[in-house]
């Protein structure tokens, strides 16, 4: 699998969209096309290292905790949300 170099330019959302249009997202499409539970087993690798290395940056965790569970909580409710209208 070839993956395209990219600039590292923009605000840190620009930058976060960039990384995950042409590197992750291809990677777990990679993946999925020829082993889906490794897709999965990724997925969730680069979610926890992302979680960690933003809670270990901040003095207050317990802030980042909660905020971590409010948004976890958010994106679930809005991807159910989603997965019923489609279904």
């Amino acid at each position: 699998m070839e993956i395209k170099s990219f600039d590292i330019k923009g605000s840190v959302d620009e930058i976060a969209e960039q990384l995950f249009k042409k590197m992750i997202g291809p990677i777990f499409d990679h993946l999925a096309k020829t082993d889906p539970e490794l897709a999965v087993e990724f997925g969730y690798c680069i979610a926890g290292n992302g979680i960690a290395c933003y809670m270990n940056s901040l003095n207050d965790v317990s802030k980042a905790e909660k905020l971590i569970i409010e948004s976890t909580q958010s994106m679930a409710a809005d991807i159910k949300r989603h997965r019923n209208k489609v279904c």
